[in-house]
């Protein structure tokens, strides 16, 4: 046998080389070779979880945003605040509420002295202006002494004189169209300081004054 053959033979003879044992884990952490699929875990073997390895932070949540500090103090001082106005509104309504609050009565006559939002009116004389005098005190006496007194002071020209069953609580001047208001607010200022009031429907006495004497008068020509 040629020194060829007896060398083959002994090379078939020879026993293989051991493989070296894979780990269990080398199978799943094993990269697949470029253009080919891993091969598929085993039934039963645990799938490898990368969240496992994941680094520990002490953030919990990826949206919840960080406390800020004084925000309970903020919000307690915005309830605190919100009470106190809540019950100074109260305390207004109670001191001034529907009751209190004065309102003109429909078809009544409107002032139009001081409390008027207007300009303030100035007032004027003239001796020309046409005065009815209407008294609802029932004193005949009343009505002479303070005719006598328009007449003797040139405050204006009175060309009527009436009593009236109208109830009547307070004195005035009524004037019924808005140009007289002058002369309205002038003649009353004359007779102890008096209200001057727009009245329409005094026109039917066709002078530009109504001067109403009521009980509480006491300007001139009243008995002391």
């Amino acid at each position: 046998m040629s020194e060829r053959s007896r060398a083959g033979s002994r090379r078939s003879a020879s026993p293989a080389p051991a493989r070296r044992a894979s780990s269990p884990d080398a199978g799943r952490r094993a990269t697949a070779s470029p253009g080919r699929r891993a091969a598929a875990p085993a039934p039963g073997e645990a799938l490898d979880d990368r969240f496992e390895d994941a680094p520990r932070t002490r953030r919990v949540g990826a949206h919840r945003a960080p406390a800020r500090n004084g925000s309970s103090l903020v919000r307690f001082l915005w309830i605190l605040l919100s009470a106190a106005v809540i019950t100074v509104l109260g305390i207004i309504f109670v001191v001034i509420g529907p009751s209190n609050l004065l309102f003109p009565e429909t078809g009544s006559a409107a002032p139009s002295g001081s409390g008027s939002s207007k300009a303030p009116v100035k007032a004027v004389i003239d001796p020309s202006t046409t005065v009815t005098v209407l008294n609802a005190t029932g004193d005949e006496a009343l009505t002479a002494a303070v005719v006598a007194e328009i007449r003797a002071q040139r405050w204006g020209i009175v060309e009527f004189t009436d009593a009236t069953d109208e109830p009547a609580d307070l004195s005035a001047v009524f004037f019924t169209d808005p140009k007289d208001e002058a002369l309205a607010k002038g003649l009353g200022d004359q007779l102890g300081g008096v209200f001057y009031y727009l009245r329409e429907d005094y026109s039917i006495y066709d002078t530009q004054l109504v001067v109403l004497l009521a009980d509480d008068y006491r300007g001139p020509g009243a008995s002391q």
